[in-house]
């Protein structure tokens, strides 16, 4: 009969600077797959205060009061050249990151038994460490997307 089958691929896809993943559910038709067996992982960065941002402020109540303000981000921003240029950034941030990304990636290689049956990619901020966990990555993966 038809019906659904188990997924045999992942993609990996991480969101840019200050989303999460649950913006991706405004728009389903990003990963419209046409029913293929594909599982589409999303997640979201953790919130972090960005180096670049220091004199950026929320008030957090009476107890609190001020505090840095932090974004989903997958690493930290040491400069913000405003797209003028590249912007520095913190390497041991990083390196957090990618060992992160390659315990998601080792799960999902577990899952679907092969790690040619893995995609990983992103968008802006997101594509930058979804390539480097895709490249530093021990084993050759099924693709990188940016």
């Amino acid at each position: 009969g038809v019906g659904r089958v188990a997924p045999t691929w992942t993609l990996i896809y991480l969101h840019s600077f200050s989303n999460k993943a649950a913006d991706y559910t405004h728009f389903p038709h990003y990963f419209g797959v046409s029913g293929a067996a594909l599982r589409v992982v999303l997640p979201t960065a953790p919130q972090q205060e960005q180096t670049c941002f220091k004199d950026w402020m929320v008030w957090k109540g009476g107890k609190l009061q001020w505090r840095r303000i932090k974004f989903n981000s997958w690493f930290d921003y040491l400069t913000d050249r405003a797209g003028k240029a590249e912007n520095d950034i913190d390497l041991e941030s990083l390196l957090a990151m990618r060992a992160r990304l390659h315990a998601l990636i080792r799960r999902e290689v577990q899952r679907v038994g092969d790690p040619k049956r893995v995609i990983v990619g992103g968008a802006s901020q997101g594509c930058c460490v979804a390539l480097d966990a895709a490249l530093t990555y021990p084993e050759e993966l099924g693709g990188g997307v940016g």
